[in-house]
């Protein structure tokens, strides 16, 4: 028994793949803008909530940022943003949200949801600009389907 294929007749017509046309089509760039500002505004409003919902929750990781945060303030030593476990940027800026703005040690725990929230936010943004950046670069297709991961 021979294993070898069988060439078809080239006279034959080939039949044709479907396609389907919607995939085709580029959408108006009012659609693309509208889902972006869509996902845009759930992000930042569920983000808000949880900031809002959770404002007095606070773990033993928050309490540790919010020591450090203190080096700052006046009058305090700047060796205390330097730790082996966390970082000292979130810290920092933790830290000067709270001498900008004058903030009481009551809401401090609020202050620090406010931080997580902007930092949310830039994050947010940054995916965007790489998303963006991505798509461009490879030259993928820019439909609204495509941008949502489907």
């Amino acid at each position: 028994m021979s294993t070898r294929s069988v060439p078809l007749a080239s006279g034959l017509p080939q039949p044709q793949r479907p396609t389907l046309r919607i995939l085709k089509r580029e959408p108006l760039p009012r659609s693309v803008a509208a889902l972006r500002v869509t996902f845009w505004t759930a992000g930042i409003l569920l983000a808000s909530a949880q900031a809002w919902i959770f404002r007095y929750q606070v773990s033993a990781d928050s309490i540790s940022y919010l020591d450090m945060s203190d080096a700052v303030l006046p009058g305090s030593n700047w060796h205390r943003l330097i730790n082996g476990v966390w970082s000292p940027l979130y810290p920092f800026l933790l830290g000067l949200l709270r001498r900008m703005f004058h903030i009481s040690p009551g809401n401090e725990i609020m202050a620090g949801h406010l931080l997580n929230l902007a930092v949310f936010i830039f994050a947010f943004a940054c995916f965007e600009f790489f998303l963006s950046a991505a798509i461009r670069e490879l030259g993928l297709p820019t439909t609204p389907l495509w941008n949502v991961g489907c």
